[in-house]
């Protein structure tokens, strides 16, 4: 293992290994991916070294430079993905009965909405159409075209924006009508 051309080869196949098993591993368990990568680097290296002794001493330690490497990279780039994701979703709301979204607060029906958008401003609203929520007179439903009626009366409570995530493609047209009055867009 003189050449370096090799060794070179070595630490990018550490490194590539790294990547991708933290990759399948952020799927299962976001946390401890880089833990279990690394574990699995070091343990076929040594493997290598007790099996093989001699000369390959060389080549493990240019792969587990190589894991050690694909590892930080990869930390690197999930750990500036959450920090990114948390701060775009500071300062949203989500109005769904079902969905879970990561922002900072969640209204499950259409009354728990309407007093979150009064209590304070949003920069962003994610918005669901159908809200499963029946509590309107004589037992109507309340739906996310309503908090558009409601927020269309009042103004003042208008976040810097709004995100349908509703599948109604009826109701999604509706709020986006208001939306786009409230705004001032042209169709």
């Amino acid at each position: 293992m003189n050449n370096i051309y090799d060794m070179a080869f070595l630490a990018l196949i550490g490194a590539v290994w790294t990547l991708f098993l933290s990759w399948v591993m952020t799927i299962v368990i976001p946390k401890r991916a880089m833990v279990v990568s690394a574990t699995v680097g070091v343990v076929i290296a040594t493997a290598r070294l007790y099996f093989e002794p001699g000369p390959l001493t060389s080549d493990v330690t240019t792969t587990l430079v190589g894991v050690l490497a694909g590892g930080a990279l990869m930390y690197y780039l999930l750990n500036r993905r959450l920090k990114r994701e948390a701060a775009m979703e500071r300062g949203a709301l989500l109005i769904d009965d079902l969905r879970k979204l990561n922002v900072e607060r969640t209204a499950r029906s259409y009354n728990a909405g309407i007093e979150a958008l009064a209590e304070r401003h949003w920069d962003v609203l994610y918005l669901d159409h159908d809200l499963g929520d029946f509590s309107g007179p004589e037992g109507r439903e309340r739906t996310g075209y309503d908090v558009m009626c409601w927020l269309e009366a009042n103004t003042e409570h208008l976040p810097s924006k709004i995100v349908i995530v509703s599948a109604n493609s009826v109701g999604r047209q509706r709020m986006t009508q208001v939306i786009d009055k409230l705004y001032g867009r042209e169709r």
